[in-house]
């Protein structure tokens, strides 16, 4: 019978598996990552590892969920603060959602289309639902904080969420772009958008009847 655990070690445990699940995920991905491995470098035995986690899938949406807070924080927050144009913060807010996909290894599960998907069907519904929440939420704090003057509706910021998720979700058809010229055609894009993007949103509304 697993052994039960205080809040404080269950606490401790958490952030052990995480740490080494972002550190075994990143360096060999998904289907090569054993529970085994996971268990033995955090220090806590294979049954007790379900108490915190049904699947290693689900301890791998985790680190992603954690990066993402961490990312959000050290990188994207300080970088809408600058004193420059808005339509300038949006095009290295875009560009920047690319460098951090390619800068930590984790994110590498990006470039395997097969690996993604069973982490996303694996994810029950409520959670992803939560997850797209999040992002609907990093959306609405860009956006207010880049264009005060306006007001927002859930759907426009649903639209301007769609559209870093689907330039960000690229990177799995990094092969079929061309890797020689991906991170070319990538920050042509983010410029193209944000100017796009910005001139909507300053001489009109993102949604017309």
């Amino acid at each position: 019978m697993p052994r039960s655990f205080t809040e404080k070690e269950k606490e401790k445990i958490t952030e052990a598996l995480i740490k080494t699940g972002m550190e075994k995920f990143g360096r060999y991905g998904l289907k090569k990552t054993t529970i085994d491995e996971i268990v033995r470098d955090a220090g806590i035995a294979k049954g007790s590892f379900y108490q915190f986690f049904p699947s290693k899938e689900a301890l791998m949406f985790a680190c992603i969920e954690h990066l993402e807070k961490e990312i959000r924080e050290n990188d994207i927050y300080p970088l809408m603060s600058r004193k420059e144009t808005a339509g300038n913060i949006l095009e290295e807010l875009f560009n920047v959602e690319f460098e951090l996909s390619e800068k930590y290894p984790l994110l590498s599960i990006l470039d395997n289309p097969q690996e993604f998907e069973i982490l996303f069907r694996s994810v029950p519904e409520d959670q992803l639902t939560g997850h797209f929440q999040s992002d609907s939420l990093l959306a609405w704090k860009m956006m207010t904080g880049l264009y005060p003057e306006k007001k927002w509706t859930d759907e426009e910021i649903g639209i301007v969420t769609g559209l870093i998720r689907g330039l960000l979700m690229l990177r799995i058809h990094k092969k079929i772009i061309g890797e020689e010229i991906y991170a070319d055609v990538i920050k042509l894009l983010s410029k193209a958008l944000a100017e796009g993007l910005n001139k909507i949103i300053c001489e009109k509304e993102i949604i017309h009847d």
